[in-house]
């Protein structure tokens, strides 16, 4: 077990490397043509992107941190976009086993949208997932973006994750919205 959790972290690393040297490939090309507006595009995109995964970082909820910050590396052909307040604190929300289960809901749900046939025929597939609290309550929402017809397989499937645990998913706005209560 630990040689594979060792070989997969490298994994992570290694597509994160990659992707910053493409973006350095750019910063370095478009300097060399005089292109500064792009290279301010670039850099700013890259620091919107740390940024958001400082929030990620967080929330207090080791094990899906982990999990949404490695899930590039384990399926680059549907997008995670994750979106978190900067005053998310989720820690001691959740039992490991809560926990647990709602990382399988997101997996679940990211596999289901990719195997339906329908992210396939997305132009650019992508599963948005955004935190929130509401009336003394934590959230997830979990939505195919621009794909309102992958709405109903998505949520069958977070549904059918969530069973064996003491949260639920309720279909919203076209997506799953799933609730848990905050320590006081």
């Amino acid at each position: 077990m630990r040689q594979s959790m060792q070989s997969f972290f490298l994994d992570v690393l290694s597509h994160q490397r990659h992707d910053w040297m493409n973006d350095l490939q750019l910063i370095f090309g478009y300097a060399k043509m005089g292109k500064t507006d792009r290279i301010e595009e670039i850099v700013e995109r890259v620091s919107g992107d740390v940024h958001k995964e400082s929030r990620i970082a967080k929330l207090g909820l080791p094990e899906l941190v982990f999990y949404l910050m490695t899930a590039k590396a384990e399926s680059r052909e549907i997008a995670l976009h994750v979106k978190a307040d900067e005053e998310l604190r989720y820690a001691g929300s959740l039992t490991s086993d809560e926990e647990e289960s709602l990382i399988r809901a997101v997996r679940v749900g990211m596999s289901a949208y990719r195997y339906s046939g329908l992210a396939g025929k997305a132009a650019e597939p992508a599963l948005r997932i955004v935190f929130g609290e509401e009336d003394g309550e934590a959230t997830l929402f979990i939505e195919p973006e621009h794909d309102p017809e992958a709405a109903p397989v998505l949520h069958r499937a977070v549904e059918e994750a969530l069973q064996s645990c003491a949260l639920r998913a309720e279909a919203a706005d076209g997506g799953t919205l799933i609730r848990w209560k905050l320590p006081v």
